[in-house]
């Protein structure tokens, strides 16, 4: 609290000595305040995330939060899931309203209701499209380090007031789930995918991810 009226007290000296800057100053403001909430937010999305996939077995192990580089990009990855049955990524969002898209689509929508009672509406790049990077580039770099795996992958809105509509004209299987529904995001995470991991095949997915 004390660096946020400390920021205040200098846009408004800065604006005494010189009024044409206060416009810009209220600008910069704004942005600090909206940037904070975003942050604060998604981490409030991360911890509820965390603790759902805490019920998970005992031999399943969550990292959070990493960044991963392949070919001189970087993935920013909310969550990864080890454990006998595979690696996934989870990508956590925390938006609220009602969400509608496509599988197929680049961008989806966020449809909210403003404090006046008007509609009005944000678009977001997909989720999907988003945690498939992720999962591209996970994949790469367990191989360069001779981790030869299949990463899944599942997007879950963790805000409890948030609807879905998320529409699915392919053949792919839709892994995008509510705050409740999450149960079929664990079931997801559960099933047995064609190769079981060793323990230590998963301390050496580990030590890569950490």
């Amino acid at each position: 609290m004390g660096f946020i009226l400390s920021i205040i007290a200098i846009f408004i000296g800065f604006t005494l000595i010189n009024p044409l800057i206060m416009f810009p100053g209220i600008i910069g403001l704004k942005f600090f305040f909206d940037k904070k909430t975003q942050v604060g937010s998604g981490l409030k999305g991360e911890r509820e995330a965390v603790k759902l996939l805490s019920t998970l077995p005992d031999d399943y192990y969550i990292v959070n939060d990493i960044t991963v580089k392949y070919e001189g990009r970087e993935s920013q990855i909310d969550t990864v899931v080890v454990s006998p049955n595979g690696v996934s990524i989870v990508e956590v969002k925390n938006l609220n309203g009602h969400i509608t898209g496509n599988l197929k689509d680049e961008n989806w929508l966020q449809h909210k209701v403003g404090q006046k009672g008007t509609s009005y509406s944000n678009q977001f790049y997909s989720p999907v499209k988003q945690v498939g990077t992720h999962t591209y580039r996970l994949s790469k770099v367990l191989k360069e380090n001779g981790i030869n795996v299949w990463v899944n992958n599942g997007v879950l809105f963790t805000n409890a007031e948030t609807t879905l509509d998320i529409r699915n004209n392919t053949d792919e299987e839709m892994h995008v789930y509510s705050y409740h529904y999450s149960d079929n995001l664990l079931e997801y995470l559960s099933r047995e995918g064609n190769k079981k991991l060793s323990k230590e095949e998963i301390d050496k997915i580990l030590a890569v991810l950490k």
